[in-house]
């Protein structure tokens, strides 16, 4: 699979029900994880990703509209961004062996039977490194006190 990061949301989002940050005691350890995965995933094709990922698993219409209204309304424009989801196949990707994933859109690129690990670009919105996308998770309001930003001071809302 293929990787692009234009679209990957770069400030940190603070929310009651949805978070970017993550619990500081992964924080040392989570980029050398986070881009291990992605490695292996660059050497896969689609079918072998979601045989490999369990927790693999395009969004519904109603989490797409989740993402649309409660996570990303300060990044881009909601009517937009809404049109724009809904026109492709946006899915989560697990990161490593905790609860970190990452939110992205889909895209068929390429139909090579040659080289099917470049059939597919997938564009990372935004990460979800204590998985509070879960919709069991989404029903209460985030616990975790001990969660740090990952983006730099400019980009957080609280500094």
């Amino acid at each position: 699979m293929l990787f692009s990061f234009d679209k990957l949301i770069t400030r940190c989002i603070h929310g009651s029900q949805f978070t970017n940050r993550c619990d500081e005691k992964k924080f040392r350890a989570l980029f050398a994880q986070v881009f291990q995965k992605l490695t292996k995933y660059s050497t896969l094709s689609l079918p072998e990703i979601k045989q490999m990922d369990r927790h693999f698993h395009y969004l519904t219409a109603k989490e797409i509209d989740f993402v649309v209204q409660e996570i990303l309304p300060q990044q881009w424009d909601t009517k937009h961004l809404r049109s724009y989801l809904h026109s492709y196949q946006v899915c989560q990707l697990s990161l490593g062996e905790g609860e970190e994933r990452v939110i992205g859109i889909l895209q068929r690129v390429n139909k090579s039977p040659k080289n099917p690990e470049r059939n597919y670009l997938f564009s990372p919105l935004i990460f979800d490194f204590e998985h509070s996308f879960h919709p069991n998770l989404r029903k209460k309001q985030l616990k975790k006190l001990n969660l740090v930003c990952i983006m730099a001071e400019k980009n957080c809302p609280d500094y």
